[in-house]
C-alpha cells in the first residue's frame, strides 16, 4: 500500500509542477518522463528502498515548493540539481 501511495504521490507532484508552470511545451516533455519513471519505479525499485527513502524524497519536494513559493529562482536550480543527483543514486543503482 506505502509503495503504490508513493508511486500515485510522486507522479501527482511532478504533473501538478509541469501544470503550474502553464508551459504547454513542458507539459509535453514531462508527460512521457513522468510516464517512464513511474513505470520503472514500479518495475525495478525495491518497496524497501522506497521505504527507506520516503521522508527523504518528500522533504525535497518540500524544499522545492518552498523555493517555488519564494520565487527563489538559483535555491530551485540548486534543489533541482541536488534532487536529480539524488533521486539516481537512490534509484538508479538498482538497476
Amino acid at each position: 500500500m506505502l509503495f503504490r501511495s508513493y508511486l500515485g504521490a510522486n507522479s501527482d507532484f511532478h504533473r501538478a509542477l509541469a501544470q503550474a508552470a502553464k508551459n504547454p511545451f513542458l507539459w509535453r516533455s514531462v508527460q512521457p518522463l513522468i510516464e517512464i519513471t513511474e513505470h520503472q519505479l514500479a518495475r525495478e525499485v525495491t518497496k524497501e528502498t522506497v521505504h527507506a527513502h520516503r521522508i527523504y524524497l518528500v522533504n525535497m519536494h518540500k524544499r522545492i515548493l518552498d523555493a517555488i513559493a519564494n520565487h527563489d529562482k538559483e535555491h530551485i536550480v540548486e534543489i533541482m540539481s541536488d534532487h536529480f543527483r539524488s533521486s539516481e543514486a537512490v534509484f538508479l543503482k538498482e538497476t
